[in-house]
């Protein structure tokens, strides 16, 4: 072979070995040695032992008349394992010639001293020289060294996908726990509302017929706050477990006088705070569909929300209105500005505030507020200043009808 043709040879090699360094499965690894192995040793046929799913695979192929196709001869396939499991348990290139075929073998192993991959087998007629070999173990080097860096990859994605298995089952085993926590707060919730109506119930008939002594009539009045006040985190409880488990809270919609609602609610709530004011507006708001128990509801709990967190003894102002198809109900108060952390979970369930009287809710005030404006198709806004006071405003699609009045 003289300069030339070695050069052409070397250079064939280097760009063998660059596409081996790209190889990120074992049938690319394969289609380059069909494709390409040639650039590097002329041979009439070729044979490998593979990693596959089911351990090592053979593969073979002929290159008669310049064409590729599977060999088909069972000894000399035969011959070629035997060379290939040689080669692997040497760790060494092997040469063997066999007189009834004329055939030189030359079988290399494909990876490093340490760990041995796979091998490859070439064969021809016209022996090999020391050239042909050193060229051959060039790229058996470089294909071994694919092999490792794809077993690895292979590695790396088995242990990932064993670490998102794990991470699912652990959170569908925290999601099954947590499912079962919020039935059971539901259930618990729905049979505490009967004993409370009992409660409730026996002290209204005690404070019936003649008077209390003061002492009495103070317990009794103790008994009916704390009764109250238990019945109220009850419905607070089984709105969030309905909200959570089921499909949303359940709503009843009928036509109501938005005016006579609006004055109704601030009515009575200002008798638990007396501080609230209303920005009436100065036309009728016309009549709508929704749930007026709900509205009352999310009201009350935007004004005992102002009242717990806002300024002591300041006004808080409830403003109504209707605009362009759209109800917005707007609670405000002044005092200090809500903090930038609490704004992405104010609204998340058993999350509380700083405020003086935080202790005596469970964090469930704005969580049903949301629930009760998406039962709504609407959402709630928040704005917060320390000049401007805070202010919650919901908006909610509503079609008006102001012919009834």
């Amino acid at each position: 072979m003289d300069l030339r043709e070695e050069l052409t040879r070397q250079s064939l090699l280097l760009e063998f070995i660059s596409e081996c360094v790209s190889l990120q499965s074992v049938p690319d690894l394969a289609k380059l040695v069909k494709s390409r192995l040639h650039w590097i040793c002329d041979y009439h046929t070729c044979t490998a032992l593979l990693p596959d799913a089911h351990g090592l695979s053979l593969w073979s192929q002929d290159r008669k008349a310049g064409s590729a196709a599977e060999i088909g001869d069972d000894m000399f396939l035969s011959r070629h394992r035997a060379a290939l499991n040689d080669a692997m348990a040497r760790g060494a290139p092997a040469v063997a010639h066999y007189d009834d075929s004329a055939m030189f073998l030359v079988s290399l192993p494909l990876g490093s001293k340490t760990a041995v991959h796979g091998a490859l087998c070439v064969a021809r007629r016209a022996g090999f020289s020391q050239g042909d070999v050193r060229h051959l173990q060039h790229a058996c080097s470089a294909l071994g060294g694919a092999l490792t860096r794809i077993a690895a990859l292979a590695a790396e994605h088995k242990a990932e996908h064993a670490i998102k298995l794990a991470e699912l089952a652990l959170r569908a085993a925290a999601e099954d726990r947590v499912l079962l926590a919020e039935q059971m707060v539901g259930i618990v919730s729905h049979d505490l509302r009967n004993p409370l109506s009992a409660i409730l119930m026996g002290a209204t008939v005690m404070e019936m017929g003649e008077p209390l002594p003061a002492q009495k009539e103070r317990v009794l009045r103790k008994v009916q706050s704390a009764a109250r006040r238990a019945q109220r985190l009850v419905e607070e409880l089984l709105d969030f477990t309905q909200a959570r488990v089921g499909k949303g809270l359940a709503l009843q919609k009928a036509e109501v006088n938005l005016d006579e609602l609006t004055t109704s609610v601030v009515d009575e709530l200002r008798l638990s705070f007396p501080n609230v004011e209303f920005d009436r507006p100065d036309g009728p708001l016309g009549t709508v569909c929704l749930d007026a128990d709900r509205i009352h509801q999310m009201v009350g709990n935007l004004v005992a929300n102002a009242v717990m967190y806002g300024a002591p003894g300041r006004p808080v102002l409830v403003k109504c209105e209707i605009r362009n198809g759209e109800l917005t109900l707007s609670v405000c108060n002044e005092g200090e500005a809500i903090p930038e952390a609490m704004f992405a979970a104010m609204f998340d369930p058993m999350i509380r505030g700083q405020g003086q009287q935080a202790q005596r809710g469970v964090g469930l005030g704005l969580y049903i507020v949301r629930a009760i404006a998406e039962s709504h198709h609407g959402t709630v806004d928040v704005t917060s200043s320390a000049e401007n006071g805070t202010c919650f405003s919901v908006r909610m699609p509503v079609v008006v009808d102001l012919l009834l009045f």
